[in-house]
């Protein structure tokens, strides 16, 4: 089911990009980047026009970046997942190919049964651990998985990311358990803890992704999410 782009006091949004990173296929863009119709696109772009979150550019994955009357373009596709923005204004992603949807939904579906077993024992556990703050940090970020966030964002978070809080997109730039865009983040950092500000989603404390995860959610709601 696609879903309409949710405006909020971000006026930002979050992009879906699976689980970890894709590998970007080779035949992407030289060919056709000087075929591209770049004014149209950008045209496209500046009146968010919903083509752009129905469908990609072109079959394939492409990576088009440009610049017209003095505005920056992006367009993008890992082959799977697609998306577009223009001067930090980040548009809808979704996903390409109806077969890799059930693929994906299927994996997202089987990961999150693996996921909630391991979650019971994890907060069997949790008593006996030391804060998450003095454990290692793949160990903080696993140790957490769901606290602070309600049961709607745990789902996302296993569709995202499979809860991996240091997953990275090499396609988008989405990073950490709810993948959250640079810019996404960087806005709710001002709003949440501006420490955080620049630093990479993957990076931060479970806890902290955590909290500006649900600040997002109570904000603007699940629209920011793709998978929601």
């Amino acid at each position: 089911m696609k879903k309409t782009l949710l405006a909020s006091s971000l006026a930002v949004a979050i992009g879906a990009t699976g689980v970890a990173a894709h590998t970007t296929d080779a035949h992407a863009s030289e060919a056709t980047q000087t075929s591209i119709d770049k004014a149209a696109l950008a045209q496209k772009a500046l009146n968010n026009d919903q083509s752009l979150n129905e469908a990609p550019v072109h079959a394939g994955a492409y990576d088009y970046k440009f610049n017209l009357k003095g505005t920056n373009f992006h367009f993008w596709s890992d082959g799977t997942y697609f998306g577009w923005a223009y001067n930090g204004y980040t548009g809808q992603a979704a996903v390409a190919q109806p077969a890799q949807v059930q693929d994906v939904a299927v994996q997202a579906s089987q990961q999150s049964e693996q996921n909630t077993a391991a979650s019971v024992q994890s907060n069997k556990q949790a008593s006996t651990q030391a804060p998450a703050a003095t454990q290692a940090p793949k160990t903080a970020q696993t140790s957490t998985s769901g606290s602070g966030v309600n049961s709607h964002l745990q789902l996302i978070k296993q569709r995202e990311s499979g809860g991996d809080y240091s997953a990275v997109n090499p396609s988008s730039g989405a990073a950490g358990a709810y993948q959250f865009l640079p810019s996404t983040w960087n806005a709710v950092a001002q709003q949440v803890d501006p420490s955080y500000v620049g630093v990479n989603p993957a990076q931060a404390p479970a806890a902290v992704q955590d909290k500006f995860a649900q600040h997002l959610y109570n904000t603007g709601g699940a629209g920011h999410w793709v998978t929601a």
